[in-house]
């Protein structure tokens, strides 16, 4: 069943939200899907610079090196962060049936 219904949405016969309603029914384990995740992170970066406008830009260029691996002096405070939005996407078809359905 599991099989059919991601397939069925995969192919657009069935919308995905329905098939996961009838995978949960009989506690199936619902469609992997891709999901497009915006949190809002509150940061707090200490820069020196010579005006409100420099300091700005300092700040996001430490941003950018941190996102980036490069090494900086930025703390991701994940304990106030806000989950703002997350959109369900396409089917994830890169991914196996779950291993007890196999």
């Amino acid at each position: 069943m599991w099989q059919t219904l991601r397939d069925a949405a995969v192919e657009n016969d069935i919308d995905p939200d329905t098939a996961d309603r009838i995978l949960h029914a009989p506690d199936l384990p619902g469609l992997p899907r891709r999901w497009r995740v915006r949190l809002t992170v509150p940061l707090t970066i200490e820069v020196t610079a010579t005006s409100r406008d420099d300091a700005v830009e300092a700040a996001e260029d430490s941003i950018d090196a941190a996102l980036s691996g490069a090494s900086h002096d930025t703390y991701l405070d994940w304990d106030h962060t806000s989950r703002d939005d997350a959109t369900p996407g396409d089917i994830d078809t890169t991914t196996d049936a779950p291993a007890d359905l196999r």
